[in-house]
């Protein structure tokens, strides 16, 4: 089984403050190459940059141990921890393996290389690489997205590995009574609003289950947290500030998907008397 590559991630920049242990041997070759850096960096600059540099530089060194780990447990991790699967992929939990942290790694299905490419845009129009860059221009943008951190394959198999957010999504709420005080049910109609028209993204596959309500508390009727959106696997970009039923298909040779638009997606939740009635106002 290859190992994760020995670069820094290619995509994300993780913050140096991230609560990784600090590593106990730099003698990598990257550290040895960035210490010259560094000490070119000190003729030039004086001493003062060397507190911050090392810093970042012992972070790098721990992430990418921490990739090299997961690379080598991704088999095992495979059969256990399974916290979701949709139709492209398998999402699992890494939080236990990772001293609490609240991580989790989609891991993409094997099958999607073997059928047509009508069939494997109805289940993920975006690639593996595509969903990463837009979840990640969106973290970046202060959307609330889970953090993309790395993205690679494994085993013929891309994965991303993200932050994973505590709490419920807003189909499990529906489904087992739960009714949301806070946020409103106009905060997640601007949030809509906001990811189409400033963000200039049109998710495509905004159900219930691609929100969710990130909380501590339990389940009951008056919950309270933060909304964010998961799942990025349909979404694409686009360059209108307000997108049009256009912006909603896809055409694969002679075919048009239609894809649902966001607010019709998330219309369902829309506070009223009888079902569906996750949001209290």
């Amino acid at each position: 089984m290859a190992s994760a590559p020995a670069s820094a991630p290619t995509a994300s920049r993780p913050s140096p403050s991230a609560p990784w242990p600090a590593p106990k041997n730099t003698a990598d070759l990257s550290a040895v190459f960035c210490y010259y850096i560094l000490m070119l960096e000190k003729i030039r600059f004086g001493s003062q940059i060397e507190k911050k540099f090392l810093e970042d530089l012992e972070f790098l060194i721990e992430f990418n141990r921490f990739l090299e780990k997961f690379s080598k447990e991704i088999l095992e991790i495979r059969h256990y921890n399974l916290v979701g699967e949709g139709q492209a992929a398998k999402v699992f939990d890494l939080s236990q393996s990772w001293n609490g942290r609240p991580l989790c790694v989609k891991i993409f299905h094997k099958f999607l290389t073997e059928i047509s490419l009508l069939e494997y845009k109805r289940r993920q129009s975006a690639s593996p690489k595509e969903e990463f860059f837009i979840q990640d221009k969106l973290f970046n943008e202060g959307f609330p997205v889970p953090e993309p951190f790395y993205m690679d394959t494994e085993d013929s198999q891309p994965y991303i590995v993200m932050e994973k957010i505590m709490g419920y999504d807003l189909r499990q709420i529906n489904e087992r009574g739960g009714l949301i005080k806070e946020p409103l049910w106009s905060d997640l109609e601007r949030l809509v609003i906001k990811m189409n028209n400033k963000h200039k993204i049109v998710h495509r596959d905004l159900h219930p289950g691609n929100i969710i309500l990130q909380t501590d508390g339990k389940m009951d009727w008056e919950m309270k947290g933060k909304l964010y959106v998961i799942d990025f696997g349909t979404s694409r970009r686009t360059f209108s500030d307000n997108p049009s039923e256009e912006d909603f298909k896809l055409t694969v040779g002679d075919n048009v998907i239609k894809y649902p638009m966001d607010h019709s997606n998330i219309g369902t939740l829309r506070p009223r008397v009888g079902g569906n009635n996750v949001f209290l106002s």
